[in-house]
């Protein structure tokens, strides 16, 4: 790699190293007027992105500025407190390996409403109901009103190589004059104090939305949908810029007929077309800023950008990687991304039930019925007596399915022993998590909850989250953990907890589907299976949060 990022053959600047997430702190509403609050966020930042760095060995944050802050409340701040702000960031990301980029103009959601004073509010169900577009309309008056907070900013940190990018527009809209014309000029204001700074050489490139434009170095993608054929091709739309996605995909929402662009489908597509001899399949080698955030929090991104007002909480967070008590969405995911960021493999088992391709266009999964067992291959020496194992379920109709742990190796539900705890759910009764011990045909329940309680319920339209924890004669069972369950001061805790799980002390994992057959035909679905050892949920930092209900 040649001085300012440029390597012999292929793009000009390499951010193929770039293993990355936008973050906002869990507890701020919106993208970037929390840089005001500094001092009341700071002790919230250290927790999250320590229990980021273990869970998730992320390398890069996507951050988000504001003019705003930058006037500050005289109008006359000229960066001071944002400067200050972005300083004591920078100092806490280093500690915890990570780089950044800062983004100064954005397009998205509301044009008016921002107020340093007066923190905006979010609504129950409402994506990003307080995210504040930069600048806001009233700001919208001369482009060249913002020439010092992107001169002075990039003048300022132009020497920290914490930094690996500037990114002036995200998401400009589509045929704004003014929004095209600031791209424009504050990519030249960029560049030139970048040159200035480095005396004729620029050590970062400047990026700008959307996709290959005259504004950007390297092409800036942003994709939510599971037409990876059509990812690739978006990828390698420019050889001699070379890529990164800025912006790469959800999960698949609850009541929607189609994937996203999930965790694991992602991480499927980029193994496996970056595992292809650089060619004109794969020209060159590009980095990913994945998902849309981090965290699980006031944002309200867990929500889809559809959800009306006042919704109940999803069973399963649209975006978010990271509860603010520390915990990830799912295990299975943190690891699936940790051996794409630390090349670590610490599965004990793992399918994902997607085709061994980059090319393909859709989710995949397992499809039981009604009896059906599906045996989970273990890594040879694990006896199953202590592991976590977990998987996401879709009813499609269908009365129920789960997970079984210390089972036999038998091929059906009628003859297997162990204990199973998963979903119960029929016409005639409220839908059921239960633990049950199976012995051949015999069934005793352990324990049950009633999914009915909880705010999101058990969607018969969607996936499930479930998760058991095994260890010695314990049992735990946790299903569709909730933001409001990470703001508790235990955090996300188990629905069911059972001691006497002594009659079988070892044994293998399985994937069941319950039940009488379905009327319709319809199978029980699971997205994949993930088994691993208990060390995985001892990595977030316990501590009090600014977070409040």
């Amino acid at each position: 790699v040649l001085e300012g990022g440029r390597e012999e053959s292929g793009p000009q600047w390499d951010l193929s190293w770039i293993a990355g997430v936008e973050y906002t702190p869990a507890a701020a509403p919106g993208n970037s007027l929390w840089w005001w609050r500094w001092s009341e966020l700071a002790a919230d930042v250290e927790r999250e992105l320590a229990d980021t760095s273990r869970h998730f060995g992320f390398n890069h944050l996507r951050m988000f500025l504001h003019p705003l802050v930058y006037d500050g409340e005289s109008g006359h701040d000229e960066g001071r407190v944002m400067y200050q702000a972005m300083s004591s960031f920078l100092d806490v990301v280093e500690k915890h390996g990570f780089k950044v980029s800062f983004n100064f103009f954005d397009d998205c959601f509301n044009r008016a409403g921002a107020d340093l004073q007066a923190p905006c509010v979010p609504v129950k169900g409402r994506h990003n109901g307080c995210w504040m577009a930069s600048p806001q309309d009233v700001q919208r008056t001369s482009v060249d009103r913002f020439k010092g907070y992107v001169e002075n900013t990039i003048t300022r940190f132009a020497d920290d190589r914490r930094i690996a990018f500037w990114e002036i527009y995200n998401e400009p809209r589509f045929g704004d004059y003014f929004s095209s014309e600031l791209r424009s000029v504050a990519f030249g204001w960029a560049t030139a104090a970048l040159l200035k700074a480095g005396h004729g050489t620029q050590f970062v490139p400047v990026l700008s939305c959307w996709d290959d434009n005259n504004n950007t170095q390297v092409v800036e993608m942003h994709r939510y949908d599971s037409n990876f054929t059509g990812w690739t091709a978006q990828v390698y739309q420019n050889p001699m810029k070379g890529t990164l996605i800025t912006e790469g995909g959800s999960r698949w929402y609850q009541g929607y007929s189609s994937d996203s662009g999930s965790p694991l489908a992602l991480m499927r597509w980029f193994h496996s077309l970056r595992s292809i001899t650089p060619s004109y399949v794969a020209p060159f080698k590009f980095g990913m800023v994945t998902n849309w955030e981090l965290m699980v929090g006031s944002s309200n991104t867990r929500w889809h950008w559809n959800t009306p007002d006042g919704a109940p909480e999803p069973v399963i967070p649209w975006d978010g990687y990271m509860f603010p008590d520390g915990s990830p969405v799912s295990y299975t995911e943190a690891a699936a991304i940790r051996n794409w960021t630390l090349g670590v493999d610490e599965f004990l088992a793992f399918d994902d039930f997607l085709p061994k391709t980059s090319n393909f266009v859709g989710d995949s999964y397992l499809c039981l019925g009604a009896g059906a067992v599906h045996v989970v291959a273990l890594k040879v020496g694990t006896d199953g007596s202590s592991l976590l194992a977990e998987t996401t379920v879709w009813l499609n109709g269908t009365s129920g399915g789960g997970i079984m742990v210390r089972t036999s190796q038998v091929a059906n539900s009628t003859t297997r022993s162990g204990y199973f705890a998963g979903f119960r759910n029929s016409t005639s009764a409220a839908p059921l998590l239960v633990l049950e011990r199976w012995e051949g045909k015999s069934r005793e329940v352990l324990a049950k909850f009633a999914m009915s309680s909880l705010d999101c319920g058990l969607t018969d339209a969607g996936w499930n989250m479930l998760r058991l924890v095994v260890e010695g004669s314990k049992i735990e069972v946790y299903a569709n953990p909730m933001l409001p369950d990470a703001l508790k001061p235990q955090g996300i805790m188990p629905r069911i907890v059972w001691n006497g799980a002594t009659e079988w002390m070892k044994g293998g994992v399985a994937l069941v589907a319950t039940g009488p057959p379905s009327s319709t035909g319809s199978c029980t679905r699971f997205d994949y299976i993930g088994a691993l050892k208990l060390d995985v949920m001892l990595r977030q930092e316990r501590g009090s949060r600014t977070f409040v209900v």
